[in-house]
This record gives C-alpha cells, structure tokens and sequence, in this order.
C-alpha cells in the first residue's frame, strides 16, 4: 500500500490529539462571577474606599473583599462590580489620575484584613486537574499590571505578576499557571490547600479603563505538552517522507 503524505499527516494529528489528551481537563473552578454588585469610589479627598459582600453564590468562600485606592491626581478611581457592566468587574481611573485595586477572598471575615487561613483549605487543582489562574477580559485599553497571590496560610504564600499589554477589545483569556508563581514566603503556596487569594491590579497610565468577566482555576496545557506534540508531528513528517523515498 502506497504511502502518502495525507496519511502522514493524519497520523501526525491523531499523536498530537493523544498527548493532549493524556493532560485531562476537568470543569473549571469559579472563583467569582462578579454578579454580586459593589461601588466604590477613591479620590484625593477619599484616598480609599472599601467593601465587602456576602455569603453569596458566585464567589468561592462566598465573600468578596475589594478596596479602591486612589494614587495622584485630580479625578477617581471607580470600581463598579455588576453595575457599569453587567456581572462584570470594571475599574476605571479618571484623566491625569492613576490608582490601583485590590480584590481579596479569604471567606467570611467581612473586613479588608487578609485573614490566610478564611477559605479553609481548597482545592484550586481539584485533585490535580487544574494548573492555572485564568482571568477573561473582556477590555483593557491601556497596560495594567495584576498581581496574583495564593495564601496556604499566613507563612507559605506564593505571588505571580501577569502585565496586560493593553488593547484588548475583545474577550480574551489571561491565564498564569500555578507553576509560574514565586514562593513569597516559607514553601509556598500549596494550590491543593488554599487559605486565601488575593488579586491587585495597578495602573500606569491615567484614563485606564478595564473590564473583567470572571476568575476561575482552570486548565490549559503545559509548554512542554505543546512542544512534545511540536516533536511528534515533526518526527511523523519526517518518517512518512523517509518512505516515501523508498
């Protein structure tokens, strides 16, 4: 039977499907919804504003913690949870004024101090199925930087800095894998034994407008997943040519 290259290439995508395979995808695990509504509101007469909601759905531990901070200059820094855009996290900061936010589940505590231990020990991997932190933005006109933190307790927590570039107009996934954090303090965070988690987002440019439609511990494939299957495809090619030549 006569070799062709289709069948190659065949091949070549049946091995790339069983390697993906093999890193099995669970259902995500939601970390909020935003479709629990708050307003808050920073400004050089109000350096800071802060809430909490809860118990409610939508929210893992089901309490939320979210402080406005106000930097330089002379507009607001609005947070608006489900209110500007529906179920949504928007944080705008007015001309000539920067500022930051600071989203924090750490269960019911209904204050903006961290407690490390208020979740009580989750699970984000869910029994190993999960390896990331997946932010959806749906809008980012200019760069931000968001820092996530994952507290196991008050001595082991680990921190990742995701920048977002900017001129995203569209929904799009932003997803920093468990691997990627740096242990900030003791061991680390262990993902399998969550206390707390801690989300910052800073700007660095006045009039930043940004928009987030949920956070979730989710999966997506490891770069050496994607470069193994790179090798397979490569490798198969490369066989089905040799016969070819027979």
């Amino acid at each position: 039977m006569r070799w062709t290259h289709a069948k190659t290439l065949t091949i070549a995508a049946l091995a790339v499907f069983g390697i993906l395979a093999t890193e099995t995808r669970a259902a995500s695990l939601l970390i909020d919804a935003f479709d629990t509504a708050q307003t808050l509101q920073a400004n050089s007469g109000s350096p800071t504003d802060s809430g909490s909601v809860g118990p409610v759905a939508g929210i893992i531990g089901g309490h939320r913690d979210t402080t406005a901070n106000w930097t330089s200059g002379p507009n607001d820094v609005d947070v608006d949870i489900d209110t500007g855009t529906a179920s949504a996290f928007d944080m705008s900061t007015g001309s000539d004024t920067l500022g930051n936010a600071k989203i924090q589940w750490d269960g019911g505590d209904g204050s903006t101090v961290l407690n490390p231990t208020g979740l009580g020990g989750v699970d984000l991997t869910l029994a190993s199925t999960l390896n990331a932190i997946n932010l959806e933005v749906l809008f980012d006109d200019l760069p931000v930087d968001v820092i996530l933190t994952v507290y196991t307790d008050g001595s082991n927590w680990s921190s990742a800095l995701l920048s977002l570039p900017g001129g995203i107009f569209s929904a799009q996934s932003e997803a920093v894998l468990f691997s990627s954090f740096v242990a900030g303090a003791g061991a680390g965070a262990d993902f399998a034994n969550v206390g707390a988690i801690e989300l910052e987002i800073s700007t660095q440019f006045p009039a930043t407008d940004l928009t987030l439609d949920f956070v979730e511990s989710t999966f997506v494939p490891e770069p050496s997943s994607l470069a193994l299957a790179g090798f397979g495809i490569v490798g198969l090619a490369a066989w089905g040519w040799r016969r070819r030549k027979r």
